[in-house]
């Protein structure tokens, strides 16, 4: 794989030579959906494309944050016309009936028995986390025993009738990350269907090339202090990230300290809420970096030994790269990281990311804030007494819910305030809170019609919403499918039949067309699932014996 053949030049070239000198991402891309072009990602796209155009099943394996995921997407956006794509994800609780179903929704009668691709056309179905299912008590992955019986005979059965349903033009690609937590071995039976391509770890160059071309791009029209602090602050953070990977590694009582790059990417576009105006020195972007970095890994610590090594692993970072020290960038807030908010400049359309120097004032403003919540229709006052550690998860779960595709876990023990603050910080946030309601006739046919009431208010009425749910509503494990669905990919398969389906796409035709997104069902379903994901964040509350902040 270390040359690829140039066929108009009849020579052997290595991939370097596919990469520009200069990459420059495009403005009206979102930083967390650009690819920089790497080696591995340009060769692993040649490789993977050539199979998928010549109809060959193709299964990506690689760790957990390489960009598997990513790198298909960009494939699969640039596939001809004649070839359309789905993306189905895979949990524990996938089932071969559910999957069963997802595929027949993409697909329409040709003559009896058979079944094709919508529009002549031949598909791909992207499978995310194919070895995620759980196996049966005989062993096996009955998701993956209907592929391979697929695969090798083309054709599954009608459940209902018990009669062979032929399906014709399509094929598979997958994505997996190696057996391990959660995921499941399966027989090389299910591998010999697919062309393997293995995806290896990014080296630390690669990194820095990645997120120093996101960062140095941002920083590009800052102030002259603050423009060359983009590689060192990367530099940096892949310091810590390799640090925290090789030292904080997960044991039973810590078994969430599972860090990967896309960690590392959140504390790089972290960094980029900087706005020009506000960051003119150096000093106030550090303190960013530092601020982002707590979060991103520092929220996840409940043992304050934890906490201190990380705070001295920034110390030494600031030290040795931007000479200063961790007590002196933080001198004037008492040596502490505080927290930043972008709602203390209410008077400004686009107030700026900066932290809290009077926490009087976020008191008073968070008081209020709840005072006006209880005004609100239908809404009950929250009893909430705004202490200095409230105050602190209120900004923290505001921070999430403000950024694109924001979603959250709280965790914490019964009582400790974890919707009430969730509430606090999206009624903050501008948010419409919707949660269900569960009764003892409630199951997934309910779930699924408030499902549909939550896509309907995200994705056609265009409102920020969060979606709050408690584990005390999981009343069938089947409920957790559907919320996975919604965090990964923002489709719920048939969640509208197709009659529903063409009214609620009728009700966006007008936007999409303002938005110049397209007209046909593809483009307009496509274009609902970006403004669901977008529109809407998801806020889970899980009960245990420390109160932590996931991200």
């Amino acid at each position: 794989f270390e040359y690829y053949v140039d066929v108009k030049n009849r020579q052997w070239l290595t991939w370097d030579t596919k990469l520009s000198g200069s990459f420059k991402p495009r403005p009206d891309i979102p930083a967390y959906r650009l690819l920089v072009p790497t080696v591995d990602t340009t060769r692993n796209q040649y490789v993977a494309g050539s199979l998928v155009r010549t109809s060959n099943h193709t299964l990506i394996v690689g760790a957990v944050g390489v960009g598997k995921t990513m790198t298909i997407q960009s494939m699969l956006d640039a596939l001809p016309a004649e070839k359309s794509y789905c993306t189905i994800n895979f949990s524990a609780q996938t089932t071969s009936n559910s999957l069963q179903d997802t595929i027949e929704g993409k697909l329409e009668k040709r003559t009896k028995g058979v079944f094709a691709p919508v529009g002549g056309k031949k598909l791909v179905a992207f499978i995310d986390d194919l070895n995620m299912p759980q196996k049966s008590k005989f062993g096996f992955i009955p998701p993956l025993e209907l592929i391979k019986l697929w695969a090798d005979n083309g054709f599954w059965y009608d459940r209902a009738r018990c009669e062979a349903k032929y399906v014709k033009d399509m094929q598979l690609l997958a994505a997996m990350a190696p057996p391990g937590g959660g995921r499941n071995q399966f027989s090389q039976r299910i591998s010999a269907c697919f062309s393997v391509i293995n995806m290896t770890q990014p080296s630390d160059a690669q990194l820095r090339r990645i997120f120093g071309t996101l960062l140095n791009n941002k920083l590009a029209e800052f102030a002259d202090d603050v423009r060359p602090l983009g590689d060192p602050i990367v530099a940096a953070s892949v310091d810590i990230y390799r640090a925290v990977c090789k030292e904080l590694l997960p044991t039973p009582s810590k078994s969430h300290y599972l860090f990967n790059t896309r960690d590392l990417a959140r504390i790089v576009l972290g960094v980029m809420q900087a706005s020009k105006a506000f960051y003119d020195n150096k000093e106030d972007l550090l303190q960013l970096w530092v601020h982002e970095t707590f979060r991103i890994i520092g929220d996840r610590m409940w043992d304050p030994a934890d906490v201190a090594w990380l705070r001295k692993q920034l110390d030494e970072r600031l030290s040795s790269t931007f000479s200063i020290s961790f007590a002196g960038l933080f001198e004037e807030f008492g040596e502490q990281v505080p927290p930043f908010v972008n709602f203390m400049r209410s008077n400004m359309d686009v107030p700026p990311f900066e932290p809290v120097r009077d926490m009087g004032a976020l008191k008073d403003m968070l008081t209020e804030k709840l005072e006006d919540y209880a005004l609100e229709p239908g809404a009950s006052a929250l009893d909430l007494v705004l202490f200095k550690d409230a105050l602190h998860h209120v900004c923290r779960i505001h921070r999430i819910l403000s950024q694109p595709r924001g979603n959250a876990l709280l965790v914490g023990v019964g009582g400790s305030g974890r919707k009430s603050l969730a509430r606090l910080a999206a009624y903050v946030a501008e948010l419409k809170v919707f949660s269900i309601e569960i009764t003892k006739t409630y199951r997934l046919s309910e779930f699924r019609e408030d499902l549909k009431g939550l896509y309907r208010q995200a994705g056609v009425a265009n409102k920020p919403t969060l979606f709050l749910f408690d584990e005390t509503q999981i009343k069938y494990e089947t409920f957790l499918e559907d919320v996975n669905n919604i965090l990964t990919s923002g489709e719920v398969p048939n969640l509208f039949p197709k009659d529903e389906l063409g009214g609620v796409l009728d009700e966006l035709r007008p936007a999409a067309k303002a938005a110049m997104a397209g007209e046909t069902q593809e483009q307009l379903m496509a274009f609902f699932l970006e403004r669901v994901r977008w529109e809407l964040g998801v806020l889970g509350l899980v009960i245990q014996g420390h109160c932590l902040l996931l991200l």
